[in-house]
């Protein structure tokens, strides 16, 4: 079967003009020569119908459901008002993630505090502030919830994570609900709620969790919820004990593969929608009673497919081989490596790539796509029948744009400057062909602005 990345970036909702690839009907090679590579750009259009969608999805079962963006996917300010105006609330995984919320303009009632270690002083910010929820994810933790709000005379919103040992086949590294380090035991969850529902400094509210990210089966999440509508039950029955709202996390994953794929055998293939979870868990929940509340924490739905990394192709190189598709190995030389698109190195993350002056040719021709960092394993990973070539128009040279596709989610959260190279700018294509810058690329004086020297 003929594998061209051209015809899964128009699945994506690309389009092409003048050989060119065109994005919410900007040429994204004009783009990139008004802002220069590396250059994230992100669409405010996908951005909205992504709350939209998940929204919809349950609210047409369930209308008491809340979106709560996960922002530790993408925390940028500009992302995080775009996203309030289009109706998503925010969860939150550090004082920081917090500050930045309340700047982006959200509301006490709009924010839940996720985290395994919140300091003391994270906390303090989440009580002052009244959130809706502080997910309180250990004994300990609860006691220093308590703590603080004794201390400052008011009551802390609280929420239990309870970990429902559900695995999940993703990779190993986003599994948060089968021997992590997430999370409550059950085997502890009723005493730990019937500490939390008699304290005086703290209004229960609800109860979480969580079974992964990039989860590419439903399975997971329909064991888990009834295992946690099950313990809610025994919550009331037993202990009296009646929550407001269940927490059931985020993991919905998104299509980094189009087509047919196994999603058991490869997580890069989206194996269901939000309406199939939708649903698959409302009708579990609703046993709790209508008036129960839904809380959502999707990060990457949100965010993954809402930006493209525009890159310039800078250096090639041929290089002999003995082993290989084609008795040579043709090298293309990126101006973007895995100091920007961290998950690449870290989870070996697979990324569709196209040529964004050159959209039209046929992509046919394997090369092995590199960053300029000086390691051996920044490189990008390729599609199944050539997993360590990326393909492009055979005419691609030093110069061409290409274009990495759903980058939105784990990417401006991650980089960093390695190489002294500087972390790079952002910027989010509005309404009436506005193009507007939401991050800066960081100068020479961001490379050394913590750096002290002067004892010499």
């Amino acid at each position: 079967m003929t594998y061209n990345p051209k015809d899964e970036a128009l699945k994506k909702g690309f389009t092409m003009q003048n050989d060119h690839l065109c994005w919410d009907g900007r040429d994204l090679v004009q783009v990139a020569a008004d802002y220069g590579t590396p250059l994230f750009v992100f669409s405010q259009r996908q951005l909205r119908q992504n709350v939209t969608d998940v929204c919809n999805a349950f609210r047409k079962l369930h209308h008491d459901t809340h979106l709560f963006y996960a922002s530790k996917a993408n925390s940028n300010v500009g992302v995080l008002k775009v996203l309030r105006a289009a109706g998503a609330s925010i969860e939150v995984n550090s004082g920081g993630e917090l500050q930045k919320a309340k700047i982006a303009g959200y509301k006490p009632e709009q924010i839940v505090f996720n985290g395994v270690a919140k300091t003391q002083e994270e906390i303090r910010l989440a009580v002052e502030y009244g959130i809706a929820s502080i997910n309180v994810d250990s004994e300990y933790e609860l006691k220093q919830v308590i703590s603080v709000a004794e201390k400052l005379c008011k009551k802390a919103n609280v929420a239990i994570r309870v970990e429902p040992q559900v695995p999940s086949p993703t990779h190993p590294g986003l599994v948060t609900a089968y021997h992590s380090k997430a999370g409550i035991d059950m085997i502890e969850a009723p005493r730990l709620f019937k500490v939390a529902d008699d304290h005086a400094w703290v209004n229960l509210k609800g109860i979480h969790f969580h079974v992964g990210s990039q989860v590419p089966i439903l399975e997971p999440f329909i064991k888990a919820t009834r295992i946690i509508v099950d313990l809610v039950k025994q919550l009331h029955s037993d202990l009296k004990i009646k929550l407001e709202h269940i927490n059931i996390g985020g993991g919905i994953p998104i299509p980094y593969k189009m087509g047919a794929g196994d999603p058991l055998e490869d997580f890069f293939y989206a194996g269901f929608s939000e309406e199939e979870l939708a649903a698959a868990v409302v009708p579990i929940i609703e046993e709790l009673g209508e008036e129960i509340k839904i809380f959502l924490e999707p990060g990457r739905r949100i965010v993954g497919n809402t930006a493209v990394m525009l890159s310039r192709i800078l250096c090639e190189k041929e290089k002999v081989l003995e082993k290989d598709v084609s008795g040579k190995v043709h090298w293309l030389m990126a101006d973007v490596g895995f100091s920007t698109l961290l998950e690449t190195n870290n989870y070996d993350w697979y990324f569709l790539i196209a040529s964004v002056n050159r959209f039209e040719e046929v992509h046919n021709k394997p090369f092995k796509l590199a960053g300029p960092l000086c390691d051996g394993g920044d490189y990008y990973h390729g599609a199944d029948h050539v997993p360590e070539f990326k393909q492009l128009p055979s005419k691609t040279a030093p110069g061409d744009v290409i274009a990495f596709m759903d980058v939105g989610a784990y990417t401006l959260e991650q980089m960093f400057q390695y190489n002294g190279r500087p972390r790079v700018g952002a910027v989010l294509l509005g309404g009436d062909d506005q193009v507007i810058p939401i991050r800066r690329k960081d100068t020479f004086g961001d490379l050394i602005a913590q750096d002290i020297w002067d004892f010499i």
